[in-house]
């Protein structure tokens, strides 16, 4: 869903959001009797580091904030 004018003159003044060639895919996910919307980011790159731990990925996420 395309952003409106009012979003992006929120968002743009932030600078990029996501590497370039990244793309947001929207996806239905149907669990039991709920039916909800979905989002992932998805690109070429991997965007994150690898860790082979979950103390080394926390703080590299944590970085990111």
């Amino acid at each position: 869903m395309p952003l409106n004018l009012q979003q992006q003159a929120q968002i743009f003044p932030q600078g990029e959001v996501a590497p370039r060639g990244a793309v947001v895919s929207r996806y239905q996910v149907r669990q039991q009797q709920k039916i909800y919307w979905d989002y992932r980011l998805q690109a070429q790159e991997p965007i994150f580091p690898k860790a082979h731990d979950a103390k080394a990925l926390s703080n590299s996420l944590l970085s990111l904030s």
